[in-house]
């Protein structure tokens, strides 16, 4: 049983994000896209538009099975296909690892444990468009951002065991942003980064929002760096979107708790 829940944690996570990637590309910042291609309905190739086969839509798979080649036009598909959605399934598990954690799929209450889980995939749904989109663009889409900002604020009405403590982490959390906002005189992070870290202090209260703020910008630091070091194209000006950090630091900090063994260490 375990198994298959972790299992269909990985293809809810990669499916969103397929479908985040397939959204972030239909909705550039420009506005660019033609009408009919923003208004069709399935997945076509990014070179000729022709309709993708069912197969060749599979999450993280279907890039292995083409070769990293389109079918129709043989051109390179770009890598950041299966690693985001292989990044979105490790997220799906990890919301799942949250989940059983917690104790939500024993509850007694079938109500609470619905609008729980009901929730917590909002909240997935809407980060991980945001993770996508930050990716492509440099930018935190507004739509998304103000679901995943309604969904935490509903979980915490709902479930927040942290009472008004989780607004100090919120507090805290803004007012660092802001400040790094204007040193970097609105270059070094944009305005959604900032309205971003609002809502982590709503699931993990207020030490756990701020310390996964905290291990974003060490995840971020830590990439940052290998990316310099492996690919000449990248240096130390070089943009390196901060929200899919926030993003994946919240998941990993939901399902473990870690910052409880480091307050312990010290």
């Amino acid at each position: 049983m375990a198994v298959i829940l972790i299992f269909l944690s990985f293809a809810l996570g990669a499916s969103l994000v397929s479908f985040a990637n397939m959204w972030s590309y239909r909705h550039p910042i420009d506005g660019t896209m033609p009408k009919k291609l923003l208004r069709a309905r399935r997945s076509f190739c990014d070179y000729c538009h022709r309709q993708l086969s069912w197969w060749e839509n599979i999450p993280c798979l279907s890039f292995f099975i083409l070769r990293g080649k389109t079918r129709c036009c043989h051109y390179p598909l770009s890598w950041r296909y299966p690693l985001t959605e292989c990044l979105g399934g490790v997220m799906g598990i990890l919301a799942l690892v949250g989940i059983t954690a917690r104790g939500i799929l024993m509850a007694p209450s079938l109500f609470s444990s619905c609008l729980f889980i009901f929730l917590l995939l909002s909240t997935l749904f809407f980060s991980l468009l945001i993770f996508s989109y930050d990716l492509y663009y440099l930018f935190i889409p507004l739509y998304p951002l103000w679901g995943l900002l309604i969904s935490s604020g509903l979980f915490w009405l709902f479930f927040g065991s942290h009472s008004l403590l989780a607004l100090v982490g919120v507090s805290i959390n803004v007012l660092l942003m802001l400040f790094l906002f204007l040193i970097t005189k609105k270059k070094g992070l944009g305005l959604g980064d900032v309205f971003l870290v609002i809502f982590p202090p709503f699931f993990l209260g207020a030490v756990g929002g701020v310390m996964s703020v905290w291990l974003a910008f060490v995840l971020g630091a830590f990439v940052g760096l290998f990316l310099v070091i492996i690919h000449r194209g990248v240096g130390l000006k070089s943009l390196i979107p901060l929200g899919p950090f926030l993003i994946f630091s919240f998941w990993l900090s939901w399902a473990f708790n870690w910052w409880h063994i480091l307050l312990q260490w010290s």
